[in-house]
């Protein structure tokens, strides 16, 4: 498997929560080779949310709906020695979304000033 994208889907498979036995267990995915077609398809339909974009080229975030599940990733527990792109990759994704969050909540505060003084 090309080393961006195996580092790519264990970074996914530390954001479900699941272990490297269950994701592999459930998705019948070796992850010491290549992924195939089927392979990507077999990620598709069983993590619905997950995007293929992201797994390829490394483009738009994880998860398709933009959630990052915060409570299903234990940083204690990530084992990232010597994936110095694997952890650049991580803060890269969490910095974006987390701009892209503060951006939601300026744009709804002056949405609810502009409420507030309409009614004022």
């Amino acid at each position: 498997m090309e080393r961006e994208i195996q580092e790519r889907l264990f970074q996914f498979i530390e954001m479900t929560g699941e272990t490297e036995r269950d994701f592999c267990s459930k998705t019948n995915i070796d992850l010491n080779t290549e992924l195939t077609i089927s392979e990507l398809v077999t990620l598709a339909k069983t993590y619905k949310n997950m995007s293929i974009r992201w797994l390829l080229v490394g483009e738009g975030h994880a998860m398709l709906d933009g959630s990052f599940n915060i409570m299903n990733f234990h940083a204690e527990n990530v084992n990232l020695a010597g994936k110095d792109s694997c952890k650049g990759d991580l803060v890269k994704s969490l910095s974006t979304e987390l701009a892209e969050y503060k951006a939601m909540v300026r744009s709804l505060t002056a949405t609810l000033e502009q409420i507030s003084s309409k009614g004022n």
